[in-house]
C-alpha cells in the first residue's frame, strides 16, 4: 500500500512538472506552398503570386497587437538559403490578437532579397544567372520573431515540395497545316 502511494505521488509530481515547464508560444504560424511549385526563385515573391503563403495567428488575448518579423530558410539536400541573423525589415508586420493574418510571397519580398540572404553551397550569381533554384526536393521554413528582441515567438513551420523545370507542352497532333475534319 505504501509503495503504491509513493508511485502515485511520483507520477502526480512528474505530471505537474511537465505542465510547469512546458511553454506555449503566443503565435501560431503555418507556411503553405501552393502548387504548381515554381523553380524560378522570383516566382515566390512576384506580385499576385500565391506560390508561397504564410498564415499567422496571434493567440495572446492579453495583448491587443504585436510587432513581428520572420526568419525564413529554403533548404535542399545540397544547398541552403536563409535570412541573415542580423536582418530586420525597417517596418514590422503587426499582428492583432485573435485576428488571423495571411501574407503572400510578395509581402515577404525583403526576406528573399539576395542582400538579406546567407547562401550555403551555392552563389547568388548562380541563381541570378539562371533565375532558378537547382532542381530537387526543398523544405521552406519560417519562424516568427519578436520585432524588438528578436526572440522566437512561434514554433518553426515548414513545408516541402519538389521543384523541377517542366518542359513546355509539345503539340503532337494535328501536324502543321493539316486540315482537320469536323466530327461529332
Amino acid at each position: 500500500m505504501i509503495i503504491l502511494r509513493k508511485i502515485s505521488i511520483i507520477l502526480l509530481l512528474s505530471l505537474f512538472q511537465i505542465n510547469l515547464f512546458s511553454q506555449s508560444l503566443p503565435v501560431s504560424a503555418s507556411l503553405i506552398l501552393n502548387p504548381p511549385h515554381p523553380i524560378t526563385y522570383s516566382k515566390y515573391t512576384d506580385l499576385g503570386s500565391n506560390s508561397l503563403q504564410l498564415n499567422i495567428n496571434f493567440l495572446d488575448f492579453n495583448e491587443p497587437s504585436w510587432d513581428v518579423y520572420f526568419s525564413i530558410s529554403i533548404e535542399s539536400q545540397d544547398i541552403k538559403l536563409s535570412t541573415k541573423p542580423n536582418f530586420k525589415p525597417s517596418i514590422p508586420t503587426t499582428i492583432f490578437s485573435g485576428v488571423p493574418k495571411t501574407l503572400l510571397g510578395s509581402d515577404l519580398y525583403e526576406y528573399f532579397d539576395f542582400n538579406n540572404i546567407i547562401f550555403q553551397n551555392i552563389d547568388a550569381s548562380t541563381i541570378n544567372s539562371t533565375g532558378n533554384l537547382p532542381e530537387g526536393y526543398y523544405t521552406f521554413c519560417v519562424t516568427v520573431l519578436d520585432y524588438r528582441s528578436g526572440i522566437p515567438i512561434s514554433t518553426t513551420s515548414c513545408n516541402s515540395a519538389f521543384l523541377s523545370l517542366e518542359q513546355p507542352p509539345i503539340i503532337i497532333s494535328p501536324a502543321c497545316e493539316t486540315a482537320i475534319e469536323p466530327s461529332s
